[in-house]
């Protein structure tokens, strides 16, 4: 669901947003609220018995379990800042600064 949350909202998001600050508060917002939506869904099912989110741990292996599920969703969310940037890269690429003027003498005639 979070993988396909930040696929669907980052490069809008981006796109959008041109103020990078702005761009990645609105992303970690709309992050923060599906990641927690999602691990209560996950909680849940785990406490009725499911184990396909968080296997049962007797291999010990290193990505088992909760590490496995914090390195995915850590993966997936610096993947949406990626996204993000690159979309704000997209937007601002044939924007054209606004022009500067060092003196009053540079500056265009007015009527």
């Amino acid at each position: 669901m979070i993988a396909i949350v930040v696929v669907l909202l980052a490069l809008p998001i981006g796109l959008l947003i041109r103020d990078r600050l702005g761009a990645y508060l609105a992303f970690s917002v709309v992050f923060a609220q599906v990641y927690t939506f999602q691990t209560g869904l996950l909680v849940m099912e785990w406490t009725n018995g499911a184990t396909a989110a968080f296997p049962r741990s007797d291999a010990q292996e290193l990505l088992d379990g909760s590490l496995g599920y914090l390195a995915f969703t850590s993966t997936v969310c610096l993947a949406g800042f990626g996204l993000v940037t690159l979309a704000i890269g997209c937007a601002t690429a044939g924007a054209s600064p606004p022009p500067r003027y060092g003196s009053i003498a540079d500056q265009p005639p007015t009527t």
